[in-house]
Parts: C-alpha cells; structure tokens; sequence
C-alpha cells in the first residue's frame, strides 16, 4: 500500500511539472509573439514611408498602444514619473521593475508557491518528502531558465 501511495504522489509530481512547463512556454510564447508582433509592424511602418513624401499614414498615434505603453509596459512600480533606483544604506541595490516586470515576477513567484504546496499529503514524513522534491525540481527549472 505505501508502494502505490508513492507512485500516485510520483504521478502527481509528474503533473506538476508538465503544468509548470506549461506555464513558462506560454508566458514565452506570448513574450515571443509580441516581439515579432512588434518588429513586423516596425518593418511595414519602414518600408511604407520609404517612398512617401509627406508619410501622413502613421501621423496619426495608436491610443490603445500609447495607453498600454503609459500604464502597463513603462510604467513605474510606485506613483513615481520613473523608475527609481533602489538603496540600502546608501548602496544601490538596482532599480524598481515597471508594472509589466512585477507582474511577470509575481506570477512566477505565485506558480512556484502553488506548485510547490498543492495537494501535499498529511503525513509529514511523506510531505517533506515531496516538498523537498518540488522545491528542488523548481529550483532546477528556475536556474535553466534565468540563463540566456
């Protein structure tokens, strides 16, 4: 009977993983399509006004793109005009994210919380077990994906 309760939790820890895999490709697929989203409209904005003498097309600005850039991609953490740097007795610790950034770095915090305590089983033998399990699995993940 302990021998089936540890291959459910291997299943478990198995699904797990697969939904943090999950995650982090679709926050990079996003991330990804944004990028190329944003380059080809840069190349169709180029290669539009290369022959075009007065380039009234793109006089006009995209409000929904100004309003996304000012409140959500450059916008500072705080109520602040910029990112301010941030000190610890009078030694810069680096700068505060924009909202984008914290958001990103909340959400990762968060999945890593959640996958890390769900459905850990009772008994404190075999949920320190596969704490330490999760937590070392996440460490791992979290490491590879840091480096470019």
């Amino acid at each position: 009977m302990v021998e089936g309760g540890e291959g459910s939790s291997r299943r478990r820890s198995e699904t797990m993983s697969h939904y943090l895999l999950i995650t982090y490709l679709s926050t990079l697929t996003t991330i990804a399509l944004w990028r190329v989203w944003r380059r080809f409209a840069e190349y169709i904005r180029t290669v539009t006004s290369l022959h075009d003498n007065t380039q009234r097309y793109f006089a006009a600005p995209d409000w929904k793109l100004s309003f996304l850039k000012k409140h959500v991609l450059y916008a500072p953490t705080f109520q602040k005009r910029k990112n301010r740097e941030l000190y610890l007795a009078s030694v810069n610790v680096g700068t505060l994210p924009s909202r984008l950034q914290l958001f990103f770095l909340v959400g990762c915090v968060a999945t890593n919380l959640t996958l890390c305590l769900i459905d850990l089983p009772s008994s404190y033998v075999e949920g320190a077990s596969q704490l330490r399990e999760r937590t070392g699995l996440l460490a791992v993940v979290n490491m590879v994906r840091c480096h470019k």
